[in-house]
């Protein structure tokens, strides 16, 4: 089925470049790649999250209503799954996300514990705006497990504090919040964008795969790379740890979500659907740009990054307070290898320009 698709983007590049007095470069991509993106990954993506924060409400709510250790551990279960579930789509920040600020109310980790306290304190459960880093999964990981040091003092803190009304109160804005974020994404998605991006072609610009390239480079350079390995382990401070700066800091769950993610950014580049379906990707467009060498080492360096983040020892935060760095260490070095490959080479196989700001030179 594939080499069909490859047969077809290929004629569509011959028979525009055999066009005389066009662009120079090239509309490379076809709407059915394009389709695959939105329709069957993307979207699909964004609803699939909506409908995990459904179970993760309604565990919140019986919490507010029974703050026992059975409704607590439901949460929790609830909390994790949302979480997984977010990582399948927290790499589109463009478009609609992108204006929403999607990523920052969702998942602006560290959490700021102070001001989370704060706004318990003084009842400011109005989340709609700022607060980056007072809401979203951080905060919910902090009042979670961060609390206390155990399920016991966790559950004081819910049952028989001054303040326990007030918590609960915030633990359900916070989930309504990121319902509201998600809703207003997907419903934009659905009424406007959905069919601009299937009819924005070529790559350059503010074409969709322009916009797709970008989001996705970025996010894995910035926000798996740097953010969920690199920076706790010390790449940004010169060699000296920062377990503090972790994703899912209070959990344990470093090492699950970065799984979650990297395993979401390959299926993704590979063009496979939410239901699995393996359609158009990153990989079918290179190969029928004669780079199928490129789409197969990019491929391979996937297979080989993911493996070695699945062996860092978990957690995380534990483990790097431990000063056990070495796996970390040889997770990250695929991340450059494979940082490289996308941002460089598959860039350039699509005639792709890097339109965000490098942190730095590494």
């Amino acid at each position: 089925m594939k080499s069909l698709r490859y047969c077809i983007l290929a004629l569509i590049i011959g028979l525009m470049g055999s066009c005389d007095g066009l662009d120079t470069t090239p509309d490379i991509d076809s709407k059915e790649l394009r389709t695959n993106m939105g329709e069957e990954i993307i979207l699909p993506s964004y609803k699939n999250f909506q409908s995990s924060l459904t179970p993760l409400k309604a565990a919140v709510d019986s919490f507010a209503q029974n703050s026992d250790s059975e409704h607590l551990k439901a949460v929790k279960t609830a909390f994790e799954s949302a979480y997984i579930t977010w990582q399948k789509a927290s790499f589109y920040q463009f478009g609609p996300a992108e204006d929403a600020l999607l990523r920052q109310h969702i998942n602006n980790f560290p959490a700021n514990t102070t001001n989370i306290d704060d706004n318990i304190l003084l009842e400011n459960v109005d989340l709609t705006y700022g607060n980056y880093t007072s809401k979203g999964f951080p905060a919910l990981d902090y009042l979670l497990y961060g609390v206390a040091t155990d399920e016991e003092g966790v559950l004081f803190y819910y049952q028989e504090d001054a303040e326990r009304e007030k918590r609960l109160a915030y633990l359900q804005a916070i989930v309504v919040d990121m319902q509201n974020k998600i809703a207003g994404v997907i419903n934009t998605w659905e009424t406007s964008y959905l069919a601009k991006f299937n009819e924005a072609s070529g790559t350059g610009t503010g074409s969709a795969i322009g916009n797709v390239v970008n989001a996705f480079v970025l996010h894995f350079e910035r926000h798996l790379r740097d953010n969920k390995v690199g920076i706790p382990l010390g790449v940004r401070s010169f060699g000296a740890v920062q377990p503090d700066k972790a994703e899912g800091l209070y959990s344990g769950l470093s090492v699950t979500l970065a799984s979650a993610n990297i395993k979401a950014m390959h299926d993704f580049y590979r063009g496979v659907s939410t239901d699995n379906v393996n359609g158009l990707g990153f990989d079918d467009f290179m190969i029928s740009l004669d780079q199928a060498n490129l789409a197969t080492e990019i491929d391979a360096q996937f297979n080989k990054t993911t493996n070695e983040i699945n062996l860092i020892p978990s957690p995380y935060v534990e483990n790097l307070e431990q000063g056990n760095i070495t796996q970390a260490d040889l997770a990250y070095d695929e991340l450059k290898a494979l940082l490289l490959l996308l941002k460089v080479d598959m860039t350039n196989a699509l005639s792709v320009q890097i339109t965000y700001q490098d942190n730095d030179g590494d």
